[in-house]
Formats: C-alpha cells, structure tokens, sequence
C-alpha cells in the first residue's frame, strides 16, 4: 500500500505491507506533529520557542524535540563540526528567512559570513526533559528533522502491525521489516543533473537512504546564486564540488547528517570521510563525475543486500526510471 503527501515543506510518501490500511495516514498525521514541534517557520513550534528563549534560560521540551536536540549534538561530534545544527543565522542572512516556495523568487545580497567555531553551547537536562541554548545560539533542524521523523515513524508504524514500511520525506527515506518477515525495499538514486531520473538504486530490509542536494534548494541573493548547503566555518554555502551526495546507513538521521558533511568536506575527501564513518554513499562532482564509494560494507550483512550498480556510470548515462521509491534531494 502506498500512501502520498506534502510534509515538513517536501513530498513524501509511505509505503507498507501487512497492518491496517490506515496506517498511511496515521504516518501522515505524526508527521505533521512532528513539523509542528520542529519547523522554524512556525511560531508556536518548540524550536521556535528555543530560538526566542533568553540565552542561558532552560526550557522544557517535548521527548521528541529533546532527541531531536540530541541526536544534533551527536553528528556535530561524530563529524567533528561538519555538521551544525546553529546555521540559522546563517540562513537567514543568505536570504532563507521564510519556506522554500516564498524565496525562490529572489532576496537581497547575503549579509556579510560569520563562521561558528566551538561545540555548541546547548545544555540538555535528561531528568527534567529541558534545553538551555547559550548566547548566539539559534537553531536550524533543517534536514537531520526530516531523517529523524522517517525514523521515529517508520518505527511506529511496525509496531502497529506493519510487516515491513518505508517512509519518504524529501528524500530522507527509512525502511524497516519486521524480523519474521522478508520484505526487501528498492530505493532509487536521483541524478541530479536530470530530475526524475535515476543514476542506481539500493535494496534494504533494514535501513536509511539520505540525499542532500546544492540543484533543489538554491535563490538568487543579490547577483549571486546560492543553497541551503552552509559551511559551518566559513558562513557560506559549500564549494568544495559536490552536486549532490547520498548516503546509505542504519539510521536516517545519521545519513542526512553525513550527507551535510561531505558537501562540507569536499568531493577530493569524499570517500576517505564515508570509510571513517562506516557509511556508503553515491557522490555526484560539480565536473560530472559520479562516484559509488565504500559500496562493499553493505554486501557484508544479510540486512543490506547488496545495491544494483549497473547504472553507475560515465556521465550523462540514462538509466531507467526506480522501481519503488525515490531519494531525491533534501
């Protein structure tokens, strides 16, 4: 069964087997909760209120903002800052202060960079569920928001009697079996180049797909044309010749964080970051190169069938349209 909708300012579909035939729009309806305590582009939402709080001044949250704050923290460690949750700022000064489909027509020049430096000043309190942000703190859950609620309701949705389930949002997508059960998922690769074709796909019964793009989310700032892609230390949106990244791992918040990370690296770095953090990924270069790194560690599990890299080829090859679903960019 499948089932499709707009969500957290992106297209997103769910697909199941076995479990009631309303699980789809269950799925649906705990997305929209979810992006009504996440989105920074809706004032009543908890991250909202963090961004207004007084710095220093702890604020009660909800579990899932808490984990979502956590899980934030962790890829800024495990990717040694590549990954920042505080670029709002950032954003805002590159003219991406209101949704997508709002500024797409054109903003004023960027402000002038500032780069973060340090580990974030947030503070979490486990026993009383709280979050303190420190002076200048403000933040952005952007898409490790979207890799996080495919987790969060994948998991739902197999305990609610889904033999198998894949969730989708803007290309954030997990999928799950359950153990007694073998159902194995086809998720396609976007080219980047050409939206709505595909450059391979991978098979998972267990598992997240991520894929962050600099071609989907970009506006013109003054004369300049820039994306959602910021560079933590420099303030800007990445250069470093990455078009488009995807990322295969256990946990879809972990594979969008990755993904961040190699626009941030570079395409040069690419493959050495993946092998370090144990992940697979298909890397597209601003040069038309395309590149299938660290592949093999998915053949080692019987969880992660090894992914049909046929397609993989030369730039400007064709490849057929995906079978099942499609992880185009975020």
């Amino acid at each position: 069964m499948r089932h499709t909708f707009t969500v957290m300012g992106s297209s997103a579909e769910i697909l199941w087997e076995g479990g009631g035939v309303s699980l789809g729009r269950e799925g649906e309806a705990r997305l929209g909760h979810l992006e009504d305590l996440w989105s920074r582009f809706r004032d009543g939402s908890e991250i909202s209120r963090l961004n207004r709080q007084p710095p220093g001044t702890p604020c009660l949250v909800s579990e899932e903002t808490y984990t979502l704050v956590r899980m934030a923290l962790l890829a800024w460690d495990l990717t040694d800052g590549r990954f920042d949750p505080r670029v709002y700022d950032t954003l805002l000064g590159s003219g991406y202060d209101d949704t997508f489909e709002r500024i797409r027509t054109g903003r004023p020049a960027p402000a002038e960079p500032i780069g973060l430096s340090g580990r974030p000043d947030i503070v979490l309190d486990p026993v009383v569920g709280s979050v303190t942000l420190g002076p200048g703190t403000r933040l952005d859950p952007g898409g490790i928001g979207k890799g996080l609620a495919a987790d969060i309701v994948s998991h739902e949705l197999l305990r609610a009697g889904a033999h198998g389930v894949m969730v989708n949002v803007g290309g954030d997508v997990r999928v799950r079996t359950a153990p007694d059960h073998d159902i194995a998922w086809s998720v396609s690769v976007e080219d980047p180049t050409d939206p709505g074709l595909d450059s391979g796909r991978v098979w998972l019964e267990d598992g997240a797909v991520a894929t962050s793009s600099s071609r989907r989310r970009s506006w013109r700032a003054g004369n300049r044309r820039v994306h959602h892609l910021i560079d933590p230390t420099r303030g800007v949106p990445t250069d470093r010749g990455v078009m488009s990244a995807t990322v295969i791992a256990a946990e879809a918040w972990w594979a969008e964080a990755v993904t961040k990370a190699v626009f941030v690296a570079g395409l040069a770095h690419a493959g050495v970051l993946l092998e370090q953090f144990g992940v697979a990924g298909v890397v597209f270069g601003e040069d038309g190169t395309n590149h299938a790194l660290n592949i093999d560690i998915l053949t080692a599990s019987e969880r992660h069938p090894a992914p049909d890299l046929t397609s993989f080829g030369p730039s400007g090859t064709r490849p057929q349209p995906s079978q099942r679903a499609q992880a185009s960019s975020s």
